[in-house]
């Protein structure tokens, strides 16, 4: 379970590094992009813990933290590659279980909008 809180409060982490990109960057494109990947990346990973707390129980505070190992990328794409490296063992654990499949198709929705978001992330390279 450690595992999985860990990786609920990592993606919070990396949504909010988003932040850092949309205050530093100079190109409108990324501005934008980074407001739109926050709020895919704690939209998704709000419906996911409800529903894995749903699921498993509400955790105790002690095993929650922030004080997690997060890179800070200079990217959007590398916070996207980040981001679905993240969810993609969790999709493998929960296919398992057939009491999960809600969140399966949760991790897929929120998979394909970070690729989408990561296509668009490339356009920043453009002149």
């Amino acid at each position: 379970m450690k595992r999985i809180y860990d990786s609920i409060f990592r993606l919070y982490l990396y949504g909010i590094t988003c932040k850092i990109i949309h205050y530093t960057c100079d190109k409108n494109h990324t501005h934008e992009l980074s407001d739109k990947i926050l709020d895919i990346i704690i939209d998704f990973t709000d419906n996911f813990a409800e529903q894995f707390f749903g699921a498993t129980g509400k955790p105790d505070k002690s095993e929650l933290t922030i004080k997690l190992d997060v890179k800070e990328e200079d990217t959007l794409e590398e916070i996207c590659k980040d981001v679905i490296n993240i969810v993609e063992p969790l999709r493998k654990e929960f296919e398992k279980q057939p009491n999960m499949s809600n969140l399966v198709s949760l991790i897929d929705d929120f998979t394909g909008k970070i690729k989408q978001s990561k296509f668009l992330a490339t356009f920043d390279h453009l002149s």
